[in-house]
């Protein structure tokens, strides 16, 4: 009894407008990004004491 299957289509990215999912690897980049920015802060502020500014990872980043 042998049954016929559609083929899938292949959706373009494009087509998908505001839906489109990011990559996976974008999407990973993105959550080491702010990881490292929290961890870079707390440290900051264990060393020195005083709350971390924003502006100091702009720097931090600016050295990358």
């Amino acid at each position: 009894m042998a049954t016929k299957t559609k083929k899938l289509a292949q959706v373009n990215d494009f087509t998908m407008g505001i839906y489109i999912l990011p990559s996976y690897e974008e999407s990973k980049l993105k959550q080491v990004y702010y990881a490292l920015q929290e961890v870079c802060g707390k440290s900051c502020e264990a060393k020195t004491g005083k709350k971390w500014k924003k502006a100091e990872w702009d720097e931090f980043k600016a050295k990358f």
